[in-house]
């Protein structure tokens, strides 16, 4: 493997050697080019060299797990588990729902036979109805038939088999570790503070952050959830199973932006759930004051006690609207001004709460998305068209055997490089070639000076060809110049000469007699 390195205004290639290129895992790979800052040249090369540590590190936490077999096996097989554990949860659905029935349509439950003394020693025996347990109601008709029940187990206990491999893969692959003080303060400083100096820190850091996953993390509790919802689900009948359908979003770059566009502006969602709250709970104080004998309790419209009105317009004020909710056929011995005061009541709650609230939620999810899906349109478009290293545009490697292609899969392939900060590390200071030691002291100073900014060799040879074209241009030019000087002075010597021989003959024809 090789890469171009800029020393002295000279652009060099080194070569060196690479043993394994496996450990530098996909996932690893999409999360740096999706969360890179690309806004300069000189921001992606700073950050790649900041994220660079983070990721040599697990590069080298990769080549001790994968040097034990089974960690290997498991490591290497994360994926195709998740992939196997999706498709036994939709085979679960699929027979779940051309399976399971209503008990109460299958079958009775058993009843059950007493017998009874009288008092005179007489005996009488007494039939009473089955019932079912709390937990027997939920058990569905078709786990009674001994294939359907034999199939839930069979597909339940290669689902766990599975589960616990992704679960195991995922701990490997991650290393999930307990957060740290500053962690923790870094993510209340990011979450919860507005202001750009107070959410700057130090891009280090902000590196390891992004490739460190803590033991509490979100991802960790649900790898853990992954598995114990997989052994619910075998014991209870299989519906925890559903659960595991969601996980199709983990391999899936389009629905990870869906979820992203409601988590990423969580808090704002938060704030505005709280303020929807606030209006409701006024509303609701409206409605016990002066609308609670328009509830019928019989239809579950109870507002008694102010947190029945409450929780009944939270409930049901979102979808039948108050003005269905607080109905009464006749209102004749109503007067005027209290029909003014429901029609008010009525419209403003479908204004504020209905009309203007939902829109906000909605508009912030769909303004997420639709940052999130341009966001990632324009960073396929610099992938695609600008080279990480250099930036020059693609266009410009048109007329180079391989093109662009070429030139960012081995002149600057941009691993390549990440793969030369390993082999630094992992060779001696004094084993160093002249290059080599001029990229290391660079890298202590978190200097990016030997990256070939806006260069390349394989552009220096078209260069130097325009350039030597342009000087044969030029000095043509002069020539031609030098050329049309020449002949306009010649033009002028003899123009002037004429005039001079014009005038000595007007002059010797005036002195003749």
């Amino acid at each position: 493997m090789s890469i171009e390195i800029l020393k002295d205004d000279e652009l060099q290639k080194t070569y060196f050697h690479v043993r394994d290129k496996t450990v530098l895992r996909e996932e690893v790979k999409d999360r740096f080019n999706y969360e890179v800052d690309r806004s300069s040249p000189t921001n992606k090369l700073r950050e790649f060299l900041a994220w660079s540590k983070a990721i040599m590190d697990d590069i080298m936490y990769q080549k001790k797990i994968l040097s034990q077999p089974v960690s290997r096996f498991f490591v290497k097989s994360g994926y195709y588990m998740s992939m196997l554990a999706i498709f036994i949860s939709f085979l679960i659905a699929i027979l779940i729902l051309s399976t399971w029935v209503d008990p109460a349509l299958v079958e009775q439950p058993p009843s059950s036979t007493h017998l009874f003394i009288r008092g005179d020693n007489s005996t009488y025996t007494k039939v009473e109805p089955g019932y079912r347990s709390a937990l027997q109601k939920y058990e569905p008709a078709a786990l009674n038939m001994p294939i359907e029940k034999l199939l839930t187990y069979i597909l339940g206990g290669l689902h766990n088999i599975i589960s616990l491999g992704v679960v195991i893969s995922f701990f490997l692959s991650n290393q999930p570790r307990m957060p740290t003080i500053a962690g923790i303060q870094q993510w209340f400083k990011a979450t919860f503070t507005t202001s750009t100096q107070e959410k700057e820190y130090d891009e280090e850091e902000e590196a390891e952050s992004q490739l460190q996953i803590h033991l509490f993390s979100f991802q960790t509790l649900y790898h853990i959830l992954f598995f114990v919802f997989s052994i619910l689900g075998t014991i209870y009948y299989g519906y925890f199973f559903s659960f595991h359908l969601l996980h199709i979003t983990q391999n899936n770059q389009l629905l990870k932006r869906v979820i992203m566009a409601v988590t990423r502006n969580g808090l704002s969602l938060l704030w505005v759930f709280i303020l929807g709250m606030i209006f409701l709970y006024i509303y609701a104080l409206v409605a016990f004051g002066f609308f609670r004998d328009l509830h019928d309790p019989n239809s579950g419209m109870q507002c008694s006690h102010m947190y029945e009105c409450f929780i009944n317009l939270v409930h049901k004020g979102m979808i039948l609207s108050t003005l269905e909710m607080f109905w009464e056929e006749d209102i004749s011995a109503k007067s005027y001004g209290w029909n003014i005061g429901k029609a008010l009541f009525d419209f403003s709650f479908f204004i504020i709460i209905s009309t203007i609230g939902l829109n906000i939620i909605f508009g912030i999810i769909v303004d997420t998305f639709s940052e999130l899906r341009d966001s990632k349109w324009q960073i396929d478009q610099d992938m695609r068209n600008s080279c990480f290293i250099c930036s020059r545009e693609s266009y410009d490697f048109e007329h180079h055997p391989g093109g662009f292609e070429k030139h960012v899969k081995q002149e600057h392939y941009q691993w390549a490089y990440l793969f030369f900060f390993i082999h630094l590390r992992n060779t001696r200071i004094n084993d160093y070639s002249a290059i080599e030691l001029y990229v290391h002291r660079q890298l202590l100073k978190d200097n990016i000076s030997f990256f070939p900014l806006n260069r390349a060799m394989s552009l220096e040879d078209e260069e130097d060809s325009n350039e030597a074209k342009i000087d044969t241009l030029l000095q043509k030019v002069n020539y031609i110049m030098e050329k049309m000087k020449a002949q306009e002075a010649l033009k002028f010597y003899e123009e002037e000469e004429r005039k001079q021989q014009e005038w000595i003959q007007r002059n010797a024809a005036g002195k003749a007699p």
